[in-house]
């Protein structure tokens, strides 16, 4: 969000967030290496009060759905207990 100047309303930064979600998304579903994220799930919550951490709250679920429909395997862990989703 910093790179493509989000927080100061650069007028094509929204498009630039999400060509750079879709990038990463792509370069996670085409590597040979065994790659592991660990992110938050912070779609749980309240929702947030300001504009700017409810575009952060969306950017990353974006792209939480995007890594784990990519992945071969996906966890969410509650309590330390993990629960297999994919």
């Amino acid at each position: 969000m910093d790179d493509v100047g989000f927080w100061q309303a650069a007028p094509s930064a929204a498009a630039e967030l999400g060509g750079a979600v879709d990038a990463l998304v792509t370069a996670w579903s085409v590597t040979s290496r065994h790659a592991v994220a660990v992110t938050d799930e912070i779609g749980l919550g309240v929702v947030p009060e300001t504009a700017s951490a409810r575009a952060f709250r969306d950017t990353l679920g974006l792209l939480n759905q995007g890594l784990a429909a990519a992945a071969d395997e996906v966890y969410l862990i509650v309590a330390g207990l993990p629960l297999r989703l994919r």
